[in-house]
Parts: structure tokens; C-alpha cells; sequence
């Protein structure tokens, strides 16, 4: 026979209500779930690209800057907002991301200012900084005053060294019977 519902009556239930204690193992379920969904939102996630503006790529001011200084820029690129250029972090999670000590990421923010890359300002704990979309007008004094010098002179594509100091020799200088090798072609006559 079919069992048929009347106006106004409940359906019959077709599973039992679960024991009290199957519920409270279910909703300790449900809330590491949320949990986990939580924390999952709570992360950060960094894009896999940032947006360095290209000035500071054409001044040559990522051969002037310390390596370390450099890889604070390119954590601060990936953190940053990507239409403002804005973001917000701690020294902490600096030296974390970056193996730096908690103490010299300052410094290494007071290069980045220097050099007109970003500008930065507290509040509370918190670190704002904001990178410059546009270049500053003494940018190429600046690179150009702290550029390391050439490691070889400008005639020559390799240069001898001295074996007992270490230090690069001009070829008019070397004595005929010296242990230093000569660059390809230039060998005394």
C-alpha cells in the first residue's frame, strides 16, 4: 500500500535521530572543516609574478644595490597591491622570507628610500610602503656615483693578476720569466 500524506500531518522520518554523542562527533567534524577553510582564506597567497616598474631595471640600480637589498624589493613587489603599489608588512616576516637578520632589514629600507624606489611610513608596528611607479630626477647621478668599477681595464678582455698579492698588473710590468699567465695573444716577444 502507499502511504499517503494528509494535509497538515509530517512525514515520517525514514532514519532515526542520531545518539547524542554521534552528534557532538559530527559537529566536531564540521568545525575543523570551517576551520581549515578559515585558515585557507586567512593566507596570504602571493602571486607568482610581481610588478616591478621597468626604471628601476633600465637605471642599472639592480647592479648597484646590495643582494640582500634586492631581494627585499622582489618580497616587496610580490606583497604589494597590484594596481596601487601599496602594501603593509613587518620586519619579522621580512627576515623570515628573506634569511635576514630582524635588525638590518631597516637598512636595507633605508636603501631602497635612498634610491627612490619606495617610500615608506609607519603606523603603530606596522610598515607601509608604497613603490614609485615613476623614477626620481637624480636617479642616474645616484647609479652612476655608487656603480662598482670594471673588474678589467677597457683595451683588454682579460688582465693578469699577481700571484703574490692578487692584484691586476699592467703586461709593461710583468718580468719576462714571471709565473702570470698573459692574456691570448699578448704574449712577450
Amino acid at each position: 500500500m502507499e502511504k499517503r500524506n494528509i494535509k497538515g500531518a509530517e512525514p515520517e522520518n525514514e532514519f532515526p535521530e542520531p545518539s547524542p554523542w554521534l552528534k557532538r562527533e559530527m559537529e566536531k567534524e564540521i568545525k575543523k572543516e570551517r576551520e581549515k577553510e578559515r585558515k585557507w582564506q586567512q593566507r596570504e597567497p602571493y602571486p607568482y609574478f610581481g610588478k616591478l616598474p621597468h626604471w628601476i631595471a633600465d637605471s642599472g640600480l639592480l647592479e648597484v644595490l646590495r643582494p640582500k637589498a634586492v631581494k627585499v624589493l622582489s618580497l616587496l613587489v610580490r606583497r604589494a597591491h597590484f594596481s596601487t603599489q601599496n602594501g603593509r608588512i613587518g620586519n619579522k616576516t621580512i627576515s623570515k622570507e628573506c634569511d635576514i637578520g630582524e635588525r638590518s632589514v631597516s637598512g636595507y629600507f633605508k636603501e631602497l628610500e635612498f634610491f627612490g624606489i619606495i617610500k615608506t611610513w609607519r603606523q603603530g608596528w606596522a610598515r607601509y610602503y608604497h613603490i614609485c611607479s615613476f623614477p626620481p630626477s637624480d636617479i642616474q647621478k645616484k647609479a652612476e656615483f655608487y656603480r662598482k668599477p670594471d673588474k678589467y681595464p677597457k683595451d683588454t678582455d682579460t688582465y693578469p693578476r699577481d700571484p703574490k698579492t692578487g692584484r691586476f698588473v699592467k703586461k709593461d710590468n710583468l718580468p719576462k720569466n714571471s709565473d702570470v699567465a698573459y692574456p691570448k695573444n699578448t704574449e712577450p716577444a
